[in-house]
């Protein structure tokens, strides 16, 4: 029995040491990252997002024609457009001129959740040309068919010069990444992004039917809550990451917003009544856990601002509401972890795991880290890591149970002879 418990805390003290490998170098992947371009080009690699010119519309009343003369356009001087929640029209030039022949090009913006872009673009002295994406038509209709707009570079030969304007209207936060590289680049990272996007969904699928089937089994609300965390973590990630538009799973952008939103909602809340009953914080920490029901409120206000109308303010209080229960989910399993309750233990490494997934994507945002494959899933990766541990932060507590029960059976068996 001794060397049996023995066993048990090397392989615990294992598996702490190994998490928190994990999170040291999730973290520092992301800063190793940073060096990689947002804008690429085939045999030379040019950022065009820092000559992008920007000018935000007050009034969302002024026409291309007005713009050709527009002299208030402001320079971009970070790694891409964050021009944050905007309920204009936002206007963006940048021109360039060929270094060498460019043919069968494409121009993609990394954000699926644009409403509406118009693209002007117009070589050396020919006439503007226009096309428009709007997300409230299918993906299918679109000239390229992808979750990201994105649209055709004319051919250009050496020393042809082109001039883009892009009129883009959204509803949430104003992300802009730009990107111009070949057909060929641009299928190829595109197949990369969605395979790895299947991969996240694959992983939490299976969480969600193993868990599934350990609560028939056991019938532990917290397994309960956790299948339901999982699910609905999983649709808001694949509607996030454009996933869902691609595969006809939400065809119309507007109803995959509504589901970003009512599963963003649900998981946050099923997340909140798991940690209460997976750390016992009625026991451990009474007064944090009063705090929750704040939590579930605020989530519930959350829908209702965007059932009513008032989409920006929704996902405003989402982000807010997010970091504030994040910031206080590690409050209270840092706390608990100090009482010496093992099963807070791991749910610190799993949530820290999702904390810097969640930093390293702010970062993203906010330009201080670049814009690429890994930045752009760190939410997904996180997610999935999150769930993998907390599953197994579950599987060592009903085996601590049935420990306990077996000792006092034992106990009993002993005190009856």
């Amino acid at each position: 029995m001794l060397i049996k418990m023995n066993l048990n805390l090397l392989l615990s003290n294992y598996f702490l040491k190994r998490s928190l490998l994990i999170i040291v170098g999730f973290f520092l992947l992301a800063f190793y990252t940073n060096a990689q371009s947002v804008i690429t080009f085939p045999k030379e690699q040019i950022n065009l997002n820092s000559n992008v010119q920007f000018f935000i519309d007050s009034n969302s009343t002024h026409s291309f024609i007005d713009m050709l003369s527009n002299g208030n356009f402001e320079n971009n001087k970070e790694d891409f457009v964050n021009l944050n929640y905007q309920e204009k029209n936002c206007w963006l030039k940048f021109s360039f001129v060929a270094k060498g022949k460019i043919e069968n090009y494409i121009l993609s913006i990394s954000n699926p959740l644009l409403d509406n872009i118009t693209f002007y673009y117009k070589k050396n002295s020919e006439p503007w040309i226009t096309s428009n994406i709007d997300a409230k038509k299918t993906v299918s209709s679109r000239m390229v068919t992808h979750q990201y707009p994105a649209f055709v570079i004319p051919n250009l030969n050496e020393n042809d010069t082109i001039e883009v304007y892009l009129c883009v209207k959204a509803e949430l936060q104003m992300l802009v990444p730009i990107k111009i590289s070949s057909r060929k680049d641009f299928d190829s990272d595109s197949t990369n992004y969605n395979i790895l996007i299947a991969i996240y969904i694959g992983i939490m699928l299976f969480m969600f039917l193993y868990n599934l089937f350990v609560y028939i089994s056991t019938r532990d609300k917290n397994y309960l809550y956790y299948v339901i965390y999982v699910l609905f973590i999983a649709i808001a990630q694949s509607g996030l990451s454009g996933f869902s538009i691609c595969y006809n799973l939400f065809d119309d952008t507007e109803l995959n917003t509504l589901i970003i939103v009512f599963s963003s909602v649900v998981s946050g809340i099923s997340a909140l009544l798991f940690a209460r009953g997976f750390l016992n914080l009625k026991h451990y920490a009474f007064y944090l856990y009063k705090g929750l029901h704040l939590f579930v409120f605020g989530y519930a206000l959350i829908f209702v601002c965007y059932i009513l109308g008032f989409h920006q303010l929704s996902f405003k209080l989402l982000d807010s509401i997010g970091l504030l229960v994040s910031i206080y989910a590690l409050i209270f399993a840092v706390y608990v972890s100090l009482k010496n309750y093992r099963p807070a233990k791991f749910f610190l490494i799993a949530w820290s795991v999702f904390i810097i997934a969640l930093i390293v994507f702010v970062l993203k945002n906010f330009s201080i880290i670049s814009s690429n494959v890994f930045t752009n899933s760190s939410l997904q990766i996180g997610s999935a890591a999150e769930s993998l541990l907390l599953s197994f932060a579950l599987a060592d507590k009903i085996n601590i149970f049935r420990k306990e029960k077996e000792t006092k059976q034992a106990f009993s068996s002993e005190s009856i002879t």
